[in-house]
């Protein structure tokens, strides 16, 4: 996955008609299926990276913290890479390369799976090709991060909203904290000097446009949710705007 302009969506709806849509829109670089906080479950998943395929996008899944097998199942049914949620201790970090992996780095079993017979040589590629990256979302990840880095992850993804709540400061600017701009330049400091991936998400676009410039690989900055109703506010706002400078129509004379 190319970070040099690495813009992402988030997809929580469940809908793989909404993903095929976005992978084939051309306007972003990745996208990830939310399994934590999304509507839809694995087959909705598995949809989803059917309807993706035979474009560059690249697919990642969020996975709740503490599920392994659902982190694997769905490397397995086709996606890149995986995202976990909540990690807070190299142990978390542990378990989640440990599923992400075949061995030796990890203890991920082979199995008859979409991606196995869909992608010659996946299994030898696998362990250079998969995404582990573990989302750090709280006071307590940070101040484990180094530790959690001592594990084979690909890189951090920061939950910013979870992090601002934990803070007591949901909606604040988050760039406006002095420690919280510690933490993010941290994240990018350390992820830079390992080689490793980081990520963050922010449906602000200038606040996402400030955290790609701190140095963010990743940038998740659009939601299908938000997308849709933002969509559907603008198109009643141009109505509006078109109703009230049109005159109507004066009938011919017969």
């Amino acid at each position: 996955m190319s970070t040099d302009s690495a813009l992402g969506c988030f997809c929580a709806l469940g809908s793989p008609l909404a993903v095929e849509l976005l992978a084939r829109s051309g306007e972003f670089d990745w996208i990830c299926l939310d399994l934590q906080h999304g509507m839809g479950g694995f087959d909705a998943c598995l949809a989803a990276l059917q309807a993706a395929s035979g474009t560059d996008i690249t697919m990642l899944v969020r996975v709740p913290p503490g599920e392994p097998a659902l982190a694997s199942r769905v490397l397995d049914a086709g996606a890149d890479g995986v995202l976990v949620a909540n990690v807070d201790s190299r142990e978390q970090a542990h378990t989640a390369c440990q599923a992400a992996f075949y061995p030796p780095l990890g203890t991920r079993s082979v199995g008859a799976t979409r991606a196995r017979f869909l992608r010659p040589g996946y299994v030898a590629a696998a362990t250079s090709s998969t995404h582990c990256m573990v989302m750090v979302e709280s006071p307590v990840g940070f101040a484990n991060i180094d530790a959690i880095l001592d594990e084979p992850v690909t890189g951090v993804f920061v939950g910013l909203a979870d992090l601002m709540m934990a803070l007591g400061c949901l909606g604040a600017d988050p760039l406006a904290d002095n420690q919280v701009r510690d933490w993010l330049e941290l994240t990018v400091r350390l992820c830079e000097a390992r080689g490793l991936t980081s990520g963050i998400f922010s449906e602000n676009p200038r606040t996402a446009a400030s955290l790609r410039a701190m140095g963010f690989d990743l940038i998740g900055s659009g939601l299908d949710v938000s997308l849709l109703l933002s969509g559907a506010r603008a198109q009643r706002a141009e109505y509006e705007k078109a109703r009230t400078a049109v005159t109507p129509p004066k009938r011919t004379p017969e």
